[in-house]
């Protein structure tokens, strides 16, 4: 988890009015901050699962229990929310976010991570029957399933229209975020496992869209999307052969 402390008045603002542009119904807008800074607590890949991984269940809970307490203004997480991308795992996620007062767009913002979409393998044996499971997983169903199990965040976003859920522009404070789905679908030649990211044509073209009507003039822009920038091999140890795997199969693909 990463903690962002910004200056300024800390005050929410109102959402630029975007003619053209599709938006999620508001929720009631909550009373403007005080002079403190705006904080954001920025969470990923807590890959919750009652089958496989049940003490990240608690470990969730008792971090977003300090983040609470802790008097953040919002959490932020990229992705890899759930582990199996099995629908009761996300409404898991959803009791979780409820409990801790967080499911509500003011509140949280979350963007799709490969797990989320695809699962993965979690046994040693997984490994090898996992590429064949692949090929299997809806794409465009575990999508929707994803944007309805946490429909409440997406409240009050900017799209570009509904049938283009992202990007989203929504305002957090005295931020713009901006929600990117960095997991395209699967491909024997480049997303063989689901793990490489890419944000297409049809994304880019979104943003500028979104820039150009001024969506998030005036405010501070912070994009939010599962996959990295930066090349694993920078970092890589020379004997670090895990690390070189995951370099070629959890890569950005034309980030540049």
């Amino acid at each position: 988890m990463s903690w962002m402390r910004i200056g300024g008045d800390g005050r929410r603002k109102a959402q630029p009015e975007i003619v053209g542009m599709n938006r999620w119904p508001t929720e009631t807008q909550p009373a403007p901050h005080d002079d403190r800074p705006f904080r954001i607590a920025h969470i990923s890949d807590p890959h919750l699962s009652r089958q496989y991984y049940r003490e990240h269940i608690k470990s969730l809970k008792l971090l977003l229990r300090s983040v609470v307490d802790a008097g953040v203004d919002h959490v932020v997480i990229s992705g890899d929310i759930v582990s199996t991308a099995d629908p009761d795992d996300y409404y898991l996620a959803r009791e979780v976010f409820a409990k801790a007062g967080l499911l509500a767009a003011s509140r949280l913002t979350v963007v799709p991570g490969n797990h989320d979409i695809f699962g993965g393998p979690h046994r040693a044996v997984d490994v090898l029957s996992f590429p064949m499971h692949i090929r299997s997983v809806d794409y465009h169903t575990h999508q929707a399933l994803f944007r309805e199990a946490f429909a409440e965040t997406f409240v009050g976003s900017t799209t570009v229209g509904p049938e283009s859920p992202y990007p989203f522009v929504k305002t957090a404070g005295p931020f713009a975020l901006i929600g990117v789905n960095s997991i395209p679908p699967w491909s024997i030649r480049s997303n063989l496992l689901g793990t490489n990211g890419l944000v297409d044509d049809g994304q880019l073209r979104a943003l500028m869209q979104l820039k150009s009507a001024g969506a998030w003039k005036g405010l501070t822009p912070i994009v939010i999307m599962h996959h990295h920038f930066n090349d694993l091999t920078d970092d890589a140890p020379s004997n670090g052969l895990w690390q070189r795997i995951e370099a070629r199969t959890m890569r950005l693909r034309r980030r540049r």
